[in-house]
């Protein structure tokens, strides 16, 4: 079997087209580790000094909380947790919801440089999603974030203590929106990190229908419909698309950043070993020919000369 290799492979090993291969692995590789040691020099994104706007409940203090982890223990210390009825549930999702309102502002966090270069750069020249960042735990790391973001740490947080979850969509006239929804009191109740709906420990409204009333919008929403009528705004609660149970991460993303994690770290390193490797084979693969067409070279000498 060994050598069935070696005869069907030394063709291919020893062809312009596989040196090619080796060179531009070798290219490549040598390309991405350097980049990959850019990126460990590079700043990572992360918290910081940041200048929330005087609608916005953010405190500096909550820079240190910097996974769903962390945030699951200040929570539990924080907040009430003897769970016995509705309201006691309502008041510690409630709580949470307050405590991730001090931790994020408003606006996208993507990766950095120094985070994920290879998610970093296709968010810059691709597509800027891909390096929106939608793992929970990194989003965390983050003073900032969107809707989806934060109310992807907020149910994250509460899945892992075994409530049940899903993420809620709305569309308004020139936007679209998403917010979290948590079954207690035999109902899908609306929260809103984002926006800062005032839901504070009060019951949050329901939801199972798939709409939430003027009424209910007006009391979640003071500070953003006080300044006039905002009837796009209430207008998008009319209907609200409830992700299936469970449903609020963006898996496949979470799948991509885990892959473009690991190639911006290890690509580089691992295509220089297939380079050296490859190269090695071709190495082999000359050394074997050499070797056969030698013994060739020696079996012909020899016949003849018993002929002569």
């Amino acid at each position: 079997m060994f050598s069935d290799f070696w005869s069907k492979g030394i063709p291919v090993f020893t062809s312009q087209g596989f040196t090619g291969l080796i060179q531009a692995l070798s290219v490549l590789g040598t390309l991405m580790s350097v980049l990959t040691i850019v990126q460990w020099l590079s700043p990572t994104s992360g918290k910081g000094p940041i200048n929330p706007t005087k609608a916005e409940h953010y405190n500096e203090s909550f820079a240190v909380v910097r996974s769903i982890r962390s945030m699951a223990s200040v929570h539990r210390i924080i907040c009430p947790t003897a769970l016995q009825s509705a309201a006691d549930t309502a008041r510690y999702i409630g709580c949470l919801d307050s405590l991730l309102q001090l931790n994020f502002v408003h606006g996208y966090s993507h990766y950095s440089f120094g985070d994920n270069y290879v998610a970093h750069l296709l968010g810059r020249g691709v597509w800027s999603d891909i390096g929106a960042i939608v793992i929970p735990d990194d989003i965390m790391k983050q003073s900032s974030g969107s809707c989806s973001q934060q109310s992807i740490a907020f149910l994250e947080v509460l899945h892992r203590q075994g409530f049940r979850v899903r993420g809620v969509k709305l569309k308004f006239h020139t936007s679209g929106h998403f917010a979290a929804a948590v079954f207690y009191g035999n109902a899908w109740r609306y929260y809103d990190v984002d926006l800062e709906a005032r839901v504070n420990s009060s019951m949050a409204p329901d939801v199972s229908a798939g709409q939430l009333d003027e009424a209910s919008v007006r009391q979640l929403y003071p500070h953003i419909l006080a300044n006039g009528d905002r009837p796009d705004f209430v207008q998008g609660f009319t209907r609200l698309e409830l992700m299936p149970e469970g449903s609020y991460r963006g898996m496949r993303m979470e799948l991509l950043h885990h892959i473009t994690w690991f190639v911006s770290w290890f690509g580089g390193p691992l295509l220089l070993l297939m380079a050296i490797g490859l190269r090695t084979l071709r190495h082999v693969a000359r050394m074997r020919t050499r070797v056969a067409e030698l013994e060739a070279y020696i079996g012909t000498d020899r016949s003849q000369a018993q002929q002569a």
